[in-house]
């Protein structure tokens, strides 16, 4: 298997920094797996070992390396106890991934293109794109005030 490195911040085209993409993070199956296992609560790295090496038949150090990916981009918290590392999954993964959705159905409502679906290769109106564009900034709005209790 090749290895790449993977680093928690990155610079996108605009210069500006942002988190490592939680869709990379997920893109590999087995990294999928461990993700959903330990949505359901902290495991420990033997349980995650033997059950990711019986369902993808991969080897214990390639589970491991896996689970360093995870570790290193943030996704996954790990403690020590004695000689188990357990592992739980960083809720900021969900976060990140709330906030990629969000940006994807923002660049969607905003597409070149007919919404209303009657001709896909129709443009938008000036005024369609501002519309959509308030819609997106006033959801932003709303779900401030919720994650700020002000609502």
């Amino acid at each position: 298997m090749h290895r790449f490195s993977i680093s928690r911040e990155r610079s996108d085209a605009v210069g500006v920094q942002t988190v490592m993409d939680v869709f990379e993070v997920l893109a590999h199956p087995i990294r999928y797996r461990i993700v959903t296992v330990l949505a359901s609560g902290e495991h420990s790295s033997g349980n995650l070992v033997d059950l990711i090496t019986r369902e993808h038949r991969v080897s214990k150090s390639t589970v491991s390396w896996h689970l360093a990916v995870l570790r290193d981009s943030g996704s996954v918290i790990v403690r020590q106890e004695y000689t188990e590392r357990w592992y739980r999954l960083d809720e900021d993964v969900i976060r990140r991934l709330k906030k990629e959705v969000r940006t994807l159905v923002k660049l969607w409502r905003c597409r070149i293109g007919d919404v209303d679906g009657t001709d896909p290769l129709a443009a938008f109106s000036r005024e369609r794109i501002q519309k959509a564009r308030k819609m997106a900034a006033e959801e932003d709005r709303v779900e401030a005030m919720y994650t700020q209790g002000t609502v």
